[in-house]
């Protein structure tokens, strides 16, 4: 991969479509005073060190884009519509003269900046593709009842005394375009990064209705958050 690492060589973007069949149009829904939409561009508004675009199909999406001042790429409904493979997801990406990009995931809606801020000095440092892993906590068993993280002659049940497990969030991508559109993934397994996140709220991803309604519950104690 080029290890070009200066500054405008790197393009911090997110990306929205309208067809989620797990929590119907979640991206352009009323969210309190937003939608999911809303607060993704928002936040690229906020971020003045890289270029930012968010990539859509909607004229939704550009309405939104225009609000904030923030560059709006076009998708194609087929890459809207696609479930794989990533470099039809992404095709936009081949007219974008960056060799870096940051994807953040637009159905975080507590991921704050200074978190967004954290994993871009984290990627810096690195110098090569990074993602993001939370750890968890409790007895887990592989498909074959096996135990995967803790003996099976323990003499009590105390999470405080298993080991953590790390569990792959997606959250935030930072990948090389060449590699990318010449190996339909974002990175190579055996040398990406990992910067492990633990804020549980901050982590917490949309994909089901359930999902929406918690996030719902919590916005009214954490708003003040969201944007900082």
């Amino acid at each position: 991969m080029k290890n070009n690492f200066k500054k405008n060589k790197i393009c911090i973007y997110s990306l929205g479509r309208t067809n989620s069949k797990r929590c119907k149009n979640k991206m352009q829904r009323k969210f309190f005073n937003f939608s999911l939409s809303e607060i993704i561009i928002k936040k690229l508004s906020l971020i003045n060190k890289y270029d930012c675009f968010f990539a859509g199909y909607d004229n939704y999406y550009k309405k939104m884009c225009k609000k904030y001042d923030v560059r709006f790429v076009k998708r194609t409904l087929k890459s809207t519509l696609s479930e794989g493979p990533n470099k039809e997801i992404h095709s936009f990406l081949k007219n974008q003269n960056y060799d870096y990009f940051l994807l953040i995931n637009p159905c975080l809606p507590f991921l704050s900046l200074s978190t967004i801020n954290k994993f871009i000095n984290f990627c810096l440092k690195k110098k090569t593709s990074c993602s993001v892993l939370t750890t968890k906590k409790n007895y887990f068993f592989s498909k074959k009842l096996k135990p995967l993280n803790f003996n099976i002659n323990i003499d009590t049940l105390n999470t405080k005394h298993v080991e953590s497990i790390y569990e792959f969030s997606n959250c935030m991508y930072f990948f090389n375009k060449d590699y990318f559109f010449k190996n339909n993934f974002y990175w190579n397994w055996k040398i990406n990064e990992y910067m492990v996140l633990d804020n549980k709220i901050e982590m917490h991803d949309i994909d089901t209705e359930d999902d929406f309604e918690i996030a719902l519950s919590i916005y009214p104690n954490y708003k003040k958050n969201i944007f900082l």
